[in-house]
């Protein structure tokens, strides 16, 4: 995802984290999770899809946990849980 100042953000699924990075930047900062998988409101499991309310909070599909987090623009600490959903078959 790329915004008005050409800011990248990067869903890292590998790697559990979100970052953004600057244009013109040589490294990217981690803005929300970035601390292995799990299930801690600072952490991620698998996901596959991020998006940004018009305050630039992150809302982060949190496959692998079943779970929606929002993390606060600003505050790269901790998420807040949203949703929890479950896959019925």
């Amino acid at each position: 995802m790329v915004d008005q100042n050409q800011t990248m953000y990067i869903l890292d699924t590998s790697n559990y984290r979100v970052l953004k990075w600057n244009l013109g930047g040589t490294f990217g900062t981690v803005i929300a999770a970035g601390h292995a998988s799990g299930s801690a409101l600072n952490q991620i499991g698998t996901s596959y899809a991020m998006c940004f309310d018009n305050q630039n909070n992150i809302y982060i599909s949190d496959n692998g946990n079943n779970r929606v987090v929002k993390w606060i623009n600003g505050n790269n600490t901790v998420g807040q849980l949203v949703n929890l959903f479950f896959l019925f078959e």
